[in-house]
């Protein structure tokens, strides 16, 4: 069976007011909680936080142009994300399956900006490691040990 890979969502703060208040009264489908919706027409630079609910990814793009904008993620901890998520450093990573922590971690985040503003200084410090001049030094690095 094909893993099925979730689009990320942008939410204001409006948005994630309301999608925590209406995730803790009622009882919800995974789906209800993680609208999938076209938003290509958003910028980061105006969002809040990133929810990426996913039990599949690569190298989330997303995730690490979030990071660039100083944006806290709240993403699924599955392979790969981890290497850009700290838990509880520069976002959180949750359970894929885990809509109430989901709902939980984005509920703090709307509570405490100075948490947001913090995890999203963290995330562009720690997004520097992914630079470009940085990646080629390490193949250019691991090329030169391997040719000796």
């Amino acid at each position: 069976m094909a893993k099925k890979v979730c689009r990320p969502l942008l939410y204001s703060y409006q948005e994630l007011k309301a999608t925590a208040i209406h995730s803790q009264t009622q009882k919800l489908e995974k789906s209800a909680l993680l609208r999938l919706e076209n938003r290509h027409s958003q910028t980061l630079s105006s969002q809040h936080t990133l929810l990426l609910p996913s039990e599949g990814e690569g190298l989330p793009g997303v995730v690490m142009e979030a990071m660039s904008q100083g944006l806290p993620s709240v993403c699924s901890n599955i392979p790969c994300i981890p290497d850009l998520i700290d838990n509880n450093k520069n976002g959180f990573l949750c359970n894929k399956d885990g809509v109430g922590e989901f709902a939980n971690n984005v509920n703090l985040l709307i509570k405490k900006k100075n948490l947001r503003d913090t995890f999203g200084k963290d995330a562009r410090i720690k997004i520097k490691q992914f630079s470009w001049d940085k990646s080629l030094k390490k193949y250019e690095d691991l090329y030169s040990k391997l040719l000796k």
